[in-house]
C-alpha cells in the first residue's frame, strides 16, 4: 500500500488538516476509487473503510490485487473537526454554511470544448481522452478556500476512475444507494453484493453531488456527440450505509466484505482459496439479480412535517406503505388535549430513510418514501438541502 499525506490550504493561523489517500494495486489497472464520510457526521462509512483497507492489506500480501484501489478513509477532516457544545456537526461547513456534498465542480462545457474534433469511433480511446480532459479542467480550477481546495483534491482523484463510491449514511435508515439511471443494470453488482433494499436513480438530481461531478458529464457529453461512441466512463454510487447510529464492528466488517465481492466481481481482486471467509475463492457466480428495481428520484416523496411537535412512527425504515397510509403522528406537547396530526404517505412504496430527530418543524423533511410513479411536484432540486 502507498500512502499519500495531502495538506489542505491553510485557513487560520496555526492549523492545518491533511487528506490521506491509499492507494493498492497497479496504477492505469481498472480503478475503484471510495471515499467514506464527506458528510463528516455520518460515521459507519469510516469503520466500513478501516475494515476494508485491512481486507486489501492482507490481499496484497498474497499479491491479489491485479486492478487499482484507491481510498480516502476520512474524506473531510473539515466536517471532522465541527464540534458545537459538544455535538458533531458535520454536513455544512461552519464557515460558509455550504453543504459538503453540494455544488461540485461540473466540467462538462470545458470538456466538450477540449475534445472537439478529436474524438473517434474507439470508445476506449474516448474514454481516455476525455479523463484526461477532465482531469485537467479540475485541476486547472482556482482553489484559495480551504473546503474548495479539498473538494478539488477529491475530485481529482475520483474523475481518473472507472469507479466511484461514495460511503453516507442516513438518518434512521435501511442500506441503499444513488446513481445515475444510465447506470442501471450497470451497478446492480454493486447493490446485490452490499444488500441494498433501495436505489435510486436519476440524471440530475439538481445539487450538483461529488458523485454526479463523477459521472454525469459523461452522460452529458454523450448527448452532446451522438454520433461518437462515449460510455459511461465513470460508475459512481452513493451508498447510504443505513443510519447515523449504526456504527458497529460486526456490520462494518460485513459491509467490507461485501465491498471486497464487488471487487472480486469486478477483476480488481482475485479470488483464491486464501480469500477472506464470506468473499469467493473462485470465479464469481453468474449474478441474479433479486434487489428491487430502481426508483426514479423523481418518484421518492419527501414527506415534510406539518407541523411543529414530537413525531411518533407508526412504520420504521424498510416498510413498505401504499398511498395515504398514515406514517406517524405530530404530537402538540403544548396541549395535551390537542388531536395528533397525520404524516401521510403521498405514495405507494418503501420507506427507506426517516429524519432521527423526532422533536420536529414545519417544513422539515422527516421521512422518505421511495415509489415507482414519478410525483408531479417533484422537480427542480430533488435532494435534501
Amino acid at each position: 500500500r502507498s500512502t499519500e499525506c495531502v495538506d489542505l490550504v491553510c485557513s487560520s493561523p496555526g492549523t492545518r488538516r491533511h487528506v490521506k489517500i491509499h492507494t493498492w494495486g497497479r496504477p492505469g489497472a481498472y480503478r475503484v476509487y471510495i471515499q467514506a464520510s464527506l458528510h463528516a457526521d455520518e460515521i459507519p462509512g469510516l469503520l466500513v473503510a478501516n475494515h476494508l483497507m485491512k481486507l486489501l492489506d492482507d490481499a496484497n500480501l498474497r499479491k491479489e490485487i491485479v486492478g487499482e484501489v484507491v481510498i480516502v478513509p476520512f474524506a473531510n477532516p473539515i466536517g471532522l473537526s465541527q464540534q458545537l457544545n459538544g455535538h458533531h456537526l458535520g454536513r455544512f461547513c461552519f464557515e460558509t454554511g455550504q453543504n459538503f456534498n453540494r455544488d461540485w465542480i461540473d466540467c462538462t462545457d470545458t470538456v466538450a470544448e477540449a475534445v472537439t474534433g478529436k474524438l473517434t469511433a474507439d470508445a476506449a480511446e474516448n474514454i481516455k481522452m476525455i479523463r484526461q480532459a477532465i482531469y485537467d479542467c479540475v485541476s486547472q480550477k482556482e482553489a484559495l478556500e480551504e473546503d474548495v481546495y479539498l473538494k478539488k483534491l477529491l475530485l481529482e482523484r475520483a474523475c481518473v476512475s472507472d469507479v466511484c463510491l461514495d460511503l453516507h449514511c442516513d438518518g434512521d435508515a435501511v442500506l441503499h444507494m444513488y446513481t445515475h439511471d444510465r447506470l442501471w443494470p450497470q451497478l446492480a453488482d454493486l447493490s446485490q453484493e452490499i444488500g441494498t433494499e433501495c436505489q435510486i436513480v436519476d440524471s440530475d438530481s439538481g445539487g450538483n453531488c461529488f458523485d454526479e461531478a463523477c459521472m454525469n458529464i459523461w452522460a452529458r457529453l454523450a448527448d452532446k456527440f451522438p454520433t461518437f461512441p462515449i460510455p459511461m466512463g465513470c460508475e459512481a454510487s452513493t451508498v447510504e450505509l443505513r443510519g447515523q447510529d449504526l456504527v458497529y464492528d460486526d456490520i462494518a466488517r460485513t459491509d467490507a466484505l461485501a465491498l471486497y465481492r464487488f471487487l472480486q466481481r469486478r477483476g480488481v481482486v482475485l479470488c483464491s482459496p486464501y480469500s477472506p471467509p464470506y468473499t469467493y475463492f473462485s470465479t464469481p457466480p453468474a449474478l441474479e439479480i433479486t434487489v428491487r428495481s430502481p426508483s426514479p428520484l423523481t418518484a421518492v416523496d419527501m414527506v415534510k412535517s406539518p407541523c411543529a411537535g414530537v413525531v411518533a412512527w407508526l412504520v420504521r425504515p424498510g416498510a413498505e406503505v401504499v398511498e395515504g397510509q398514515v406514517l406517524g403522528e405530530i404530537v402538540n406537547v403544548d396541549d395535551v388535549d390537542a388531536p395528533r396530526v397525520a404524516v401521510v404517505s403521498r405514495t405507494t412504496g418503501i420507506v427507506f430513510g426517516m429524519r432521527n430527530h423526532k422533536l420536529v418543524r414545519p417544513g422539515q423533511i422527516i421521512i422518505k418514501v421511495a415509489g415507482t410513479v414519478p410525483l408531479p411536484w417533484r422537480s427542480g432540486k430533488l435532494l435534501t438541502s
